[in-house]
């Protein structure tokens, strides 16, 4: 978190990302949620992942990600995370997204 510069590097160089649904929607506090969102504006992000752990203290959230991602980003992103998930099931390549460089 303490350096956009380093990560935007690694994911240039090829570096997959994946963030946490709970990070998108704030379930680890103000700065990881800030920090997914710069992430993802700067579309450095790759995956979604649910960081699905029990019912009670770690939940499914993935759902709930994608709507607050497609509220702000739109279907295309959540679309485009999707998509790679499947990839993965099937171990298919993928296109990466080009990042802006925020």
């Amino acid at each position: 978190m303490k350096n956009k510069e380093k990560v935007q590097e690694i994911v240039a160089r090829g570096a997959l990302l994946q963030i946490t649904a709970g990070s998108v929607l704030g379930k680890n506090g103000r700065k990881i949620k800030a920090f997914s969102k710069m992430l993802l504006k700067g579309q450095l992000v790759h995956f979604i992942a649910s960081d699905a752990h029990s019912l009670r203290h770690r939940p499914f959230l993935l759902g709930n990600a994608y709507e607050y991602i497609e509220s702000i980003y739109g279907t295309a992103l959540v679309n485009y995370f999707k998509e790679n998930a499947q990839h993965v099931l099937k171990g298919s390549e993928f296109n990466v997204m080009d990042s802006k460089r925020s």
